[in-house]
């Protein structure tokens, strides 16, 4: 399945380096199969990314998605920590994931994750 999707970006600087930002997507999959309908159902085709983030520092962003036809969706919650050992950071991330739609193989069953690594961007 691949997905074709708009995102828009609205940065608004804060006092202390701090950047808040809006990202509304929409999206439309491309891919013939008579699953598309179902993964529709549980996932949709818009979502809102809302992010926190210092330069340099820690970044919080919240990304939901949803269909309200059906009122399924999902939200996933990224919390993230440049790893000041290294010149330019990777990161550390703890990720939590609730809802529809992580995975094609489970998008009409309901999760939750969490999970914690590295990550070279966020």
């Amino acid at each position: 399945m691949n997905i074709v999707y708009i995102e828009p970006r609205f940065d608004k600087e804060l006092a202390g380096g701090w950047d808040l930002s809006l990202r509304p997507r929409v999206w439309a999959y491309l891919f013939n199969s008579i699953k598309e309908h179902d993964f529709r159902k549980f996932r949709g085709n818009a979502g809102l990314a809302i992010g926190l983030e210092k330069a340099g520092g820690m970044g919080l962003v919240a990304r939901g998605v949803a269909n309200p036809k059906t009122g399924q969706g999902n939200l996933t919650v990224d919390l993230t920590f440049p790893l000041k050992s290294f010149d330019r950071p990777p990161y550390l991330i703890a990720q939590l994931f609730t809802g529809y739609g992580e995975s094609l193989q489970t998008f009409d069953m309901r999760e939750t994750r969490f999970r914690i690594g590295p990550a070279l961007t966020r």
